[in-house]
């Protein structure tokens, strides 16, 4: 961790090889997603940290975030268990979850979510080829961005927490070019930008 603006870090002792995902939920609360060994919490800013996937059966984790009101949202990397693919949320700074109720993707399947994030907006937003987002903490999700003939899955997204603008990108297999899609409306609408400089790979705010 730094505490003067990444000048400066300091190692904790984290009781796992190696985090996937890193998010913070409140003043103190620091969330570690670790690979194959569950999802841990801090209450002091990481000295020292105790398992958190009470409900999510999961021994990996593929996206965790923490929205404004400190809400934690997480979706498993299960393959044997349908029950637990999606998305779950916890209001109760991981001591407890519950599955959400998302809409099915566009291609029938039902899958992880790669991504999760929340802007200082109050929205959040997930991805799983479709993207997903609520504007209620959760409680209800709409899809704002889906490929209508299944020809490209958006499985990854940029999120700006501040403006709410979103980047997310596919690659055109004919043309060999990665194509941008760009909402500065919270998902409501979308621009493209074709990218032909093969060394893009991906794009990010900073």
């Amino acid at each position: 961790r730094s505490a003067d603006g990444g000048l400066t870090w300091q190692k904790l002792p984290f009781p796992a090889a190696q985090a996937t995902a890193v998010t913070t939920a409140g003043k103190d609360n620091v969330f570690a997603a670790a690979q194959y060994s569950g999802l841990y919490r801090s209450t002091d800013r990481g000295l020292t940290w105790g398992i958190s996937d009470t409900g999510v059966l999961g021994r990996a984790t593929a996206a965790l975030c923490a929205d404004t009101r400190g809400y934690l949202y997480i979706s498993p990397e299960i393959y044997d268990s349908d029950s637990l693919i999606g998305l779950f949320q916890s209001i109760d700074a991981g001591s407890s979850w519950h599955q959400l109720n998302t809409p099915p993707r566009s291609d029938g399947f039902t899958t992880r979510y790669n991504v999760v994030s929340a802007d200082s907006l109050g929205n959040v937003y997930a991805a799983n080829g479709d993207i997903i987002r609520s504007t209620d903490y959760g409680a209800t999700w709409n899809t704002v961005l889906r490929e209508p003939n299944n020809t490209s899955l958006y499985w990854t997204f940029t999120l700006n927490p501040q403006s709410g603008t979103l980047i997310t990108w596919t690659v055109d297999d004919v043309r060999e070019h990665l194509a941008l899609l760009i909402s500065t409306d919270q998902g409501k609408s979308w621009s493209t930008v074709d990218i032909t400089d093969p060394r893009v790979i991906s794009p990010s705010f900073l």
